[in-house]
C-alpha cells in the first residue's frame, strides 16, 4: 500500500509545481473494489464489485473543502463533474451529474446490473435482488432504512427489475437523451422529446 501510494502523490507534487496547478484537478478512481477476498463468487452486485471510491484533489477555489462525500455516484457522473469544475454548463448528452456543484441534483438513485442480479441504492435504503426470482418474492437482501425517512417511496424488487429491463432496453438502442441537451440541439420550433 505504500508503494502504491507514494505514486499518486509524485504525480501530485509533480503537478502542483507547474505553471497552471492553480487550475489543475486530478481525479483518481477505481474500476471496483477487491473481489479476491469473497468465500465465492457470485453474479450479484455485491459491495466487493459494485462500491468503488474517488480520490478528486484541486485547488480549493474549483473543488471546494476538503472533505468525504458518501453518496452514491456512477462512472456517468465523472464527465459532467469535469465539464462543471472547467466552467462548462452548457447542455450535455451526458445522463450524468455534476457531484462538486453547489447547486448538484439530489441524487435518484443508482442501479448495478450484473449477471446474477440487481442492485438499487440511494443514499442509506438499497436492495439487492435476483430477478429470476418468482414475482413477488423478497429480494436477497435488503439494506438499512435511511435514519431520516424520505418523502421519496422506495421501489419494490419488480419495479426495479422493469426500471433495469426498460433502461437497458432504451440505452441499448441509443433512444436517451439529456432533455437539457435535446433543448439545445433543436431548432427552437422543434419540441424537445
Amino acid at each position: 500500500m505504500r508503494y502504491v501510494d507514494h505514486h499518486p502523490g509524485r504525480l501530485l507534487d509533480h503537478l502542483g509545481r507547474r505553471d497552471r496547478a492553480n487550475r489543475t484537478v486530478v481525479m483518481i478512481t477505481g474500476d471496483h473494489a477487491n473481489f479476491l477476498d469473497q468465500e465465492k463468487s457470485t453474479g450479484m452486485p455485491v459491495n466487493d464489485t459494485v462500491w468503488t471510491s474517488a480520490v478528486i484533489s484541486g485547488p480549493r477555489n474549483l473543488v471546494g473543502e476538503p472533505r468525504i462525500v458518501t453518496d452514491t455516484a456512477s462512472q456517468i457522473d465523472i464527465a459532467p463533474t469535469f465539464l462543471a469544475l472547467a466552467g462548462d454548463r452548457r447542455p450535455s448528452a451526458s445522463l450524468g451529474r455534476a457531484l462538486l456543484a453547489a447547486d448538484a441534483r439530489p441524487n435518484p438513485g443508482v442501479i448495478a446490473i450484473r449477471s446474477g442480479g440487481l442492485r438499487w441504492e440511494r443514499g442509506d435504503t438499497g436492495q439487492m435482488l435476483d430477478p429470476r426470482l418468482p414475482a413477488g418474492a423478497w429480494p436477497s437482501e435488503r439494506f438499512p432504512q435511511p435514519a431520516t425517512a424520505s418523502n421519496r417511496p422506495v421501489p419494490t424488487p419488480l419495479e426495479i427489475v422493469g426500471h433495469a429491463r426498460l433502461w437497458s432496453y432504451l440505452l441499448d438502442g441509443n433512444r436517451v437523451w439529456h432533455p437539457d441537451f435535446l433543448r439545445g440541439a433543436l431548432p427552437p420550433e422543434a419540441p424537445a422529446q
